[in-house]
């Protein structure tokens, strides 16, 4: 009779689970997307020093009026679009740390929120969506970086739904729509045009006679035209010799991508098994394509998660064949990449709903794991290791009356002293404390120690300030070794990861 009673209920509580599953299930995934998401967001590197290149937009969001800004701005690779109103912004905020990254933040949480407001009229895409974007491991690293990187998320995101939306109807106000975010997307940085340029092909290639009646769509491309003539050379100028790098990526790598896209490995893996899984599983009831038959027109929405895909694999091309080429510019194509997530979640939900779960749950679990790690002792990164921040401040300790500045990658032979001065000097400004700058370049291929150590001098309250992002160069060592010269008390702020060594006399 016990048995009997047993296998009646468990039966009904099986269904009733699935019935509270299915009714809560959504909201259940967005809470915890947004508290995970909110969680990466303020805890994960809240205690890391500004790297490198934050130190830039510390400079320049700093200057003391427009006529330094508009300087800065014809001679940084970073368009207008970030540093103005980061310019702007200063002014009200100032320019320690969390006020210099706080932009970041706010922008990092407006995506998913735009997402959830108009991402799309589907409720379950619009909440797949920005539960992948909330949940996105790459997003915590963007969110603490004074960078552009956040706000190229949120001007692709927008991007995103104006593609989708003037994919359904190709109208001139729709397309101008589309062609104002992609120029603001140029005039924050032009390796963002790329996914513009994807889009637009797929616009143009599917629907010529509509795309072509849209041609005074195309109006707001000529700020960037204009901007690109007034720029562009000093670009092409230095990025000749290849900036920051020597190497190419080599076509084994193009296994890791995924690992790249999504943060990490292990999870990748999981997301990239369970999509398989669904496919698989799909072709084996004879059917296929997102909308249960194979379809050679697909819909607005597949064209946007295509768009991203495709935009990816041209970096990685362009990665292969260009020397200097760095992850991060993948990042405008990523939130295409993420609707393109929620698309397949949409769709394999109707017949698999297990596989969007171990999907999500990896995510989650990933999510999870950074919180957790962010109130624990952080593993040193390359880019915090490189930077001006930390041995600034244990300089400080002491009067410094002339600080003597090393920056001996090959970047620095192409750099304005003036302005890489002020860079030097940014920490000691910010602090109050005036101090003069002198630049060391070091040739390549030589050896910098003998070479710093004999333009630096002894003077009392000289001190030097070391970093490079690339500790070799060929056969010569760029890192400095001040151990033939015992005059000098040296400490390395960059964890065996980068270049950032200070040194004061003793």
């Amino acid at each position: 009779m016990a048995t009997s009673i047993s296998a009646v209920r468990t039966p009904r509580l099986v269904l009733a689970a699935e019935r509270w599953a299915e009714r809560h299930w959504r909201p259940a995934l967005l809470a915890t997307a947004l508290a995970l998401g909110l969680a990466t967001r303020l805890f994960f590197n809240r205690h890391a020093p500004l790297w490198f290149d934050e130190t830039f937009t510390g400079v320049i969001a700093g200057q003391h009026d427009a006529n330094g800004l508009w300087n800065w701005l014809r001679a940084e690779l970073t368009g207008p679009l970030f540093y103005a109103p980061m310019w702007l912004w200063a002014r009200i905020a100032g320019i320690s740390d969390v006020a210099l990254r706080l932009p970041s933040l706010i922008l990092s949480l407006a995506a998913p929120a735009m997402i959830l407001w108009r991402g799309h009229p589907d409720r379950d895409l619009r909440l797949f969506w920005a539960a992948a974007t909330l949940l996105w491991l790459p997003a915590p690293i963007l969110s603490s970086d004074a960078r552009p990187y956040s706000l190229l998320a949120f001007q692709a995101t927008a991007q995103g739904i104006a593609f989708v939306a003037a994919m359904r109807r190709t109208t001139t106000s729709r397309m101008l729509i589309w062609t104002t975010i992609t120029t603001a997307m140029g005039l924050t940085h032009y390796w963002a045009l790329l996914i513009g340029l994807v889009q637009g092909s797929i616009v143009v290639g599917t629907r010529p006679r509509r795309a072509l009646a849209t041609w005074p769509a195309l109006a707001p491309f000529a700020v960037l035209i204009a901007w690109m003539a007034v720029h562009l050379p000093f670009v092409l100028r230095f990025t000749g010799g290849y900036v920051g790098s020597s190497y190419t990526i080599p076509w084994s790598s193009i296994v890791s991508l995924p690992g790249v896209l999504a943060g990490t490995p292990v999870f990748a893996g999981i997301g990239v098994a369970a999509m398989l899984w669904t496919l698989v599983e799909r072709l084996r009831r004879g059917r296929s394509g997102f909308g249960g038959s194979l379809s050679l027109d697909p819909s607005p929405e597949a064209w946007l998660g295509i768009s991203g895909v495709v935009a990816v694999l041209l970096f990685f091309v362009i990665g292969v064949y260009r020397p200097g080429f760095a992850p991060r510019y993948l990042l405008p194509s990523c939130p295409a990449l993420l609707f393109g997530i929620a698309v397949w979640a949409r769709w394999a939900l109707r017949f698999n709903a297990p596989a969007v779960a171990a999907a999500f749950l990896a995510m989650i679990v990933g999510a999870v794991g950074l919180v957790g790690s962010s109130f624990g002792t952080q593993e040193a990164d390359q880019r915090h290791s490189f930077n001006l921040e930390r041995p600034s401040e244990w300089l400080m300790q002491r009067p410094v009356r002339e600080l003597v500045f090393v920056w001996s990658d090959p970047d620095a032979e192409r750099s304005d002293t003036g302005r890489m001065a002020q860079v030097a000097r940014f920490f000691f400004d910010r602090a109050g404390r005036r101090v003069a700058v002198r630049q060391i370049i070091v040739p390549a291929h030589i050896d910098a120690n003998g070479y710093v150590l004999g333009r630096a001098g002894h003077a009392a309250g000289t001190a030097i300030l070391w970093v490079a992002n690339t500790p070799h160069l060929g056969d010569a060592p760029r890192n400095p070794d001040f151990a033939r010269d015992a005059r000098w008390d040296c400490r390395d702020f960059g964890n065996g990861l980068a270049v950032s060594t200070a040194c004061r006399l003793r």
